[in-house]
């Protein structure tokens, strides 16, 4: 029930409805009661009620009656559609108790008129899809949303994302947003459950709502541990017999033998049917190595650890927070920006916490090369190591594996190095980079002829590998 007040208690009357004055009430029903309320009941002889359906254009009086001693002043009026309409009240007192409330006139809009939006239409959803992206640990899973709902008056945040995890008994919010949207959440469950509910729950302004038929969605398996000690027997095992070859002499070509195409990255064939190699996981060096990326032929120098504004390196935080939430689009790009502005200036760890906050966002795989390059160019390599390893799977590109197997190959710690260089693709435009540290990796554990068998392979090149290559052959 609504309530209009003579103009004499009209800040009175906005309380009341929990609207400051010109404010829309929503409703979901047509029938709609106005309460007529003076300081003193007893002075109103009979009150009427107008409507305008086209914002004061035109007014009609729907409703109109007497005052009965002891008892509220009501006036019903039920909407012929949807719409929105403006409501205006007039008060006829008794002799002496005031003048008469005039008739609203066509073409105002009187300041105590108020805005009613009749909605009775439930919002519509037509369009809704969950997905998992992918399983962030053994007991973590991302999931993600997008959506479009249609409702004339759903506001900016009358859609929410919810799951279950236990076949629809509780619901629990997993995204918000207004008619189209999309929105990330991490999920966490127990081992034992297998699959979730999804659905969409839309609600208007009115009070109107709309939940989908929720939809089932398996878990996907956990990611493969690290194994970077199978990693490495896995890839030496694709090499021509690095056992045989490390105490055998230099093999003789045989006739017929198809040679090596030059600039490409495979071991040279032992055989006609000898397989090609994958490129194997390079190991610390004892001497300082150029840098594995190729776009620099400057030997990398491992650095004393500096001090960020009194406090030790190890200071940085290594790893975005959790339940930070997914940045999209405009969003994304900003935070992008203040990070490489931030880059730029002495607050490292500001730096470093706007750097990994972008692991939550639509520019997350460039962001992490961006990153791990400025980290690079300080000389934080077990920053770079710390980042690495905490670095969700799908963040792990090429490039971005390039950049912290060398930090870990100038930390000495090949075991680490094994995990991630071995992983790179050997069409990839890297492989070749790769492979110059995987010689110089071989060449530290002792394993000399493999790793001449390499550097010979990569020399054939014309480019800053091979000059690389050449050179460590001459040593």
């Amino acid at each position: 029930m609504n309530r209009i007040l003579t103009p004499t208690l009209l800040a009175l009357a906005f309380t009341a409805f929990g609207a400051a004055a010109g404010a829309a009430e929503f409703r979901n029903q047509t029938a709609v009661d106005v309460d007529i309320e003076v300081k003193n009941q007893a002075d109103v002889v009979k009150g009427k009620l107008f409507v305008s359906p086209d914002q004061g254009k035109t007014w009609t009086k729907v409703a109109e009656a007497d005052a009965l001693p002891g008892r509220k002043l009501t006036l019903g009026w039920k909407a012929p559609a949807d719409g929105t309409y403006l409501l205006k009240t007039a008060a006829v007192f008794v002799a002496g108790k005031g003048a008469p409330e005039p008739d609203p006139t066509p073409g105002v809009v009187p300041p105590t008129a108020l805005t009613v939006v009749i909605d009775t239409t439930a919002p519509k959803v037509t369009a809704f899809t969950p997905a998992f992206v992918e399983k962030v640990r053994a007991e973590q899973l991302n999931l993600d949303a997008s959506w479009t709902v249609e409702d004339a008056n759903l506001g900016s945040a009358g859609v929410e994302v919810e799951f279950s995890l236990d076949e629809g008994k509780a619901w629990v919010q997993a995204a918000k947003g207004g008619a189209s949207g999309s929105g990330r959440a991490t999920v966490v469950i127990a081992s034992e459950i297998k699959s979730i509910l999804a659905r969409i729950v839309a609600k208007d302004l009115a009070g109107n709502r709309t939940s989908t038929n929720p939809v089932q969605l398996t878990i996907p398996a956990p990611p493969k541990p690290a194994d970077p000690e199978g990693d490495l027997k896995r890839a030496v095992a694709e090499l021509p017999d690095l056992a045989a070859l490390i105490s055998a002499p230099e093999p003789v070509k045989p006739v017929g033998a198809t040679p090596a195409k030059t600039g490409e990255i495979d071991v040279p064939a032992v055989g006609p049917e000898a397989p090609a190699a994958t490129p194997a996981v390079p190991v610390a060096v004892a001497k300082p190595i150029t840098e594995l990326s190729g776009e620099s032929a400057v030997p990398a120098k491992e650095p004393a650890l500096p001090a960020l504004a009194g406090k030790p390196v190890d200071s940085l935080p290594l790893k975005v927070a959790p339940g930070t939430p997914f940045l999209l689009d405009d969003e994304a790009q900003a935070a992008l920006v203040a990070a490489r502005e931030l880059s730029k200036g002495d607050d490292r760890v500001a730096a470093q916490v706007a750097w990994l906050r972008l692991q939550e966002s639509d520019v997350a795989r460039a962001a992490v090369v961006e990153h791990l390059t400025w980290l690079r160019d300080l000389g934080l390599n077990p920053a770079i190591a710390g980042v690495g390893a905490n670095l969700a799977p799908e963040l792990l590109s090429d490039k971005a594996r390039v950049l912290i197997g060398q930090a870990l190959l100038d930390l000495n710690r090949p075991a680490d190095a094994v995990g991630v260089l071995a992983r790179i693709n050997a069409k990839s435009p890297l492989a070749r980079p790769a492979t110059l540290g995987i010689a110089r990796g071989l060449k530290a554990q002792k394993r000399t002829a493999d790793a001449d068998r390499i550097l010979k392979q990569l020399a054939e090149g014309s480019d800053a590998v091979a000059e690389q290559a050449k050179a460590d052959l001459a040593r």
